[in-house]
């Protein structure tokens, strides 16, 4: 799947290495990340000088069940409500919250270098009729990210899975 979305960006004969923190290596100039849920796989891949952050995740909706018991660490009180408030259920808020840290995660961990947990990250803007989000950072964090703190992710919400996508471009 990486190698097909490199192809489109006309970089050929090039393999994506495994690191040792099991995270995809792209070739020089390049970033990417990668994600999977049961059958449905998927790549999101760009040159790293117009998109240095590049992060994808894919989700199946949790039930009422599992999302109540890992709630309260994935999410902060306020990011719930701010989901809640414009018509999710708490599962799905807490679906989409998981999937966009996750997605965050990946579009900077190449810059971080390091794993680090759900609460360093805080969801403070979500617009249901956009399908968009903005993840903030922590500042210790955020300041091997280029100086940036704050990160635009897109939401696909499906029958069975959500996508979160974060491409932020060089401009700030």
């Amino acid at each position: 799947m990486a190698s097909l979305s490199m192809s489109v960006l006309s970089v050929v004969e090039q393999k994506v290495l495994i690191g040792s923190h099991r995270e995809p290596l792209w070739p020089q100039d390049m970033t990417g990340a990668i994600s999977h849920t049961g059958a449905r796989a998927v790549a999101l891949v760009a040159e790293q000088a117009v998109h240095p952050f590049v992060g994808i995740d894919v989700e199946h909706w949790l039930d009422a069940v599992t999302a109540a018991e890992i709630e309260s660490q994935i999410c902060q009180g306020r990011e719930l409500m701010l989901l809640i408030e414009q018509g999710l259920k708490r599962e799905e808020a807490t679906s989409l919250i998981f999937s966009a840290k996750e997605s965050l995660f990946k579009a900077t961990f190449p810059l971080i270098g390091r794993y680090f947990g759900f609460e360093s990250a805080c969801v403070v803007e979500f617009d249901r009729t956009d399908q968009t989000l903005v993840l903030a950072l922590e500042p210790s964090l955020a300041r091997h990210c280029l100086g940036q703190n704050l990160f635009r992710c897109e939401c696909f919400l499906q029958a069975s899975t959500v996508t979160t996508v974060i491409l932020s471009s060089s401009r700030r």
